[in-house]
C-alpha cells in the first residue's frame, strides 16, 4: 500500500481534504504533528515489507525549526520530501534543498492543482533515480 506523510498542525483542515483527494488515487494519508512524529512514521513505513511511501509533505509555515530535523528525515527515508511554504525565500530554498528537501515552494491554487503539481515532481525523482540505476522499478 502507498502512503503520504503530511507534517502539520492541520490548523485549517487541509490535511482531510488532501487525504480524500490522495485516496482517489489510491495512496493513503497519514498526519504527523511534530517533525519527530513524522520521522518515526517514515522509518516505520521505510522497514515495512507491505507499504511504500510515496512523499513526505512538511507545512514549513507552521514549523518555525523544521530544518533541525530535515537532514536527519532525508537520512532516514528515499522517499521524496516536499517543503510548502506560503512565506518563500530564497535563502531558505536553498538551505532546505541542501538538508535533503527534493522540493521547496508554494502552494498551487485550485488545490487539486497542488496533486498533480506533487505527482510531476515524485515521478521526476523517481525517473532520475531509475535512469541512474540503470532500469530499477519504483514506487
Amino acid at each position: 500500500m502507498q502512503h503520504y506523510i503530511s507534517i502539520e498542525k492541520n490548523r485549517n483542515g487541509g490535511f482531510e481534504y488532501f487525504k480524500t483527494l490522495w485516496a482517489e488515487r489510491g495512496i493513503t494519508g497519514i498526519m504527523a504533528t511534530t517533525m519527530t512524529e513524522g520521522i518515526e512514521k517514515a522509518t516505520e513505513i521505510e522497514n515495512s515489507k507491505n507499504d511504500e511511501l510515496y512523499f513526505i509533505d512538511i507545512v514549513a509555515d507552521e514549523f518555525a525549526n523544521y530544518m533541525a530535523e530535515l537532514r536527519i528525515l532525508s537520512e532516514e527515508t528515499n522517499a521524496p520530501i516536499l517543503i510548502v511554504t506560503s512565506n518563500y525565500s530564497t535563502e531558505e530554498h536553498r538551505q532546505a534543498t541542501l538538508n535533503g528537501a527534493s522540493f521547496y515552494g508554494g502552494y498551487c491554487e485550485p488545490a487539486e492543482n497542488n496533486i498533480d503539481a506533487v505527482i510531476n515532481i515524485v515521478n521526476n525523482q523517481w525517473g532520475r533515480l531509475q535512469e541512474v540505476l540503470g532500469g530499477v522499478k519504483f514506487p
